[in-house]
C-alpha cells in the first residue's frame, strides 16, 4: 500500500473536452469526452440510485456513443468533497475509475468549483488538482488488488 501521483501535461489531454448536457430516465446530466467517454449524473444519495439500470439506459438511449459509455453518479459530501459510484462500459460497476473521477472534476469545475476535488469512490479517494501549465493532476493511495506475473512473448 502506498501513494502515487498522475501528473497529465496539457499535450497528453483529449485536445477537445466540452461538456454537453444529457437527460435519462428524467435525471440531468453531463457528457465529459475524456479519453473514454463519461455521462455523470448528480443524485441525492447514491444508495437510491440503481446504477446497472441508469448505465444501461444510458447506453440504449444516448446516440453519442456506439462504442459505449461510462456512467458516474455523484453525491456532494459534507466536507466539499464528491462522492461517486462507477459503471464502466464493458465491465459493470466498479470500485475506481481515474479517468471517471477527471470527468467528475471537470463537471464540477464547469459548475464553478475552484482548485482541488477529492472524489471519494468505494475503492478510495482520488484527488483531483488543475496544474499550473493547464494540466491535470490525480494523486491518491494505491493498493495491489491482484498478483499476477505475465509474460509477453
Amino acid at each position: 500500500q502506498g501513494r502515487v501521483e498522475l501528473h497529465l501535461r496539457v499535450e497528453d489531454l483529449p485536445g477537445e473536452m466540452s461538456l454537453t448536457a444529457c437527460s435519462v430516465d428524467g435525471r440531468q446530466g453531463m457528457i465529459v469526452p475524456f479519453w473514454n467517454p463519461h455521462c455523470v449524473f448528480p443524485v441525492e444519495s447514491l444508495a437510491d440510485v440503481d446504477l446497472d439500470s441508469l448505465a444501461a439506459n444510458v447506453r440504449e438511449n444516448v446516440d453519442q456513443f456506439p462504442d459505449g459509455v461510462n456512467v458516474e453518479i455523484i453525491a456532494d459530501a459534507s466536507d466539499g468533497s464528491m462522492h461517486a459510484r462507477v459503471n464502466e462500459r464493458g465491465v459493470g460497476e466498479t470500485k475506481s475509475c481515474a479517468s471517471g473521477a477527471v470527468a467528475i472534476a471537470l463537471v464540477a469545475w464547469a459548475g464553478g468549483l475552484k482548485g482541488s476535488l477529492d472524489v471519494r469512490m468505494p475503492g478510495g479517494v482520488l484527488r483531483i488538482a488543475r496544474a499550473a501549465n493547464g494540466g491535470i493532476l490525480l494523486s491518491g493511495g494505491a493498493v495491489v488488488a491482484s498478483g499476477e506475473t505475465w509474460s509477453i512473448p
